[in-house]
């Protein structure tokens, strides 16, 4: 809860390139469809 908050907020804050972002965002919305299979 609280250290993935956190882990957003600091992706958020920096300065990183939105293909690394997004490299961070597709395992978070994939994987709970492969583990719910």
């Amino acid at each position: 809860g609280k250290q993935v908050k956190k882990l957003y907020l600091a992706l958020a804050a920096a300065p990183v390139p939105v293909g690394i972002i997004s490299h961070y965002m597709r395992p978070v919305n994939i994987a709970p469809r492969i583990v719910s299979t």
